[in-house]
């Protein structure tokens, strides 16, 4: 497990509405090599207005790593972050 700095911001989605979340998290070995694997990836523009953006910046101490994701490039390693984060910004 590694700890991160994470900070999320969400845009598109119907009302083009943006929401952000920042935690500490610990992330797995496999979790870690999935976004670190998509680090400095400027992703794609969400396919559709009603599609959501996601802008994930990780640090750990001077280290920092930025993934831009359309909607549909969330995969599967990816979700769970995202959504840990978006429940964060939801509950406040």
């Amino acid at each position: 497990m590694s700890r991160f700095e994470v900070s999320l911001r969400r845009t598109g989605g119907v009302t083009g509405a943006r929401l952000s979340a920042r935690a500490d998290v610990d992330l797995s070995e496999r979790e870690e090599q999935a976004w670190l694997a998509r680090s400095g990836d400027a992703g794609r523009e969400p396919e559709g207005p009603d599609r959501f953006s996601y802008e994930v910046e990780l640090a750990r101490g001077d280290e920092r790593h930025r993934v831009v994701l359309g909607e549909t490039e969330v995969t599967d390693e990816l979700r769970p972050l995202i959504d840990r984060l978006l429940e964060a910004a939801r509950s406040g």
